[in-house]
């Protein structure tokens, strides 16, 4: 499994006021394959996160989001 949490990715960044931010991952979460989480970004419990997806915000709990962003399919 691959799972990609995004943060800063720019050469030389030291130069930069680029500044880090948590990703906070709750219980009972699953994360499908391939998966790109950005910076600041919550998971909520019980949430699934669909196998391809780029999360670029929080997520609900009891939710299925999915896609490029990834947005809510189902509420659990």
């Amino acid at each position: 499994m691959e799972v990609v949490i995004l943060n800063n990715l720019i050469k030389d960044a030291k130069y930069l006021d680029i500044k880090s931010a948590p990703v906070v991952i709750e219980d009972h979460v699953w994360i499908g394959f391939n998966v790109a989480i950005l910076k600041r970004v919550t998971i909520g419990k019980v949430a699934i996160i669909g196998a391809g997806s780029v999360v670029t915000q929080d997520v609900e709990p009891f939710t299925v989001v999915a896609g490029n962003p990834a947005k809510i399919i189902k509420r659990l």
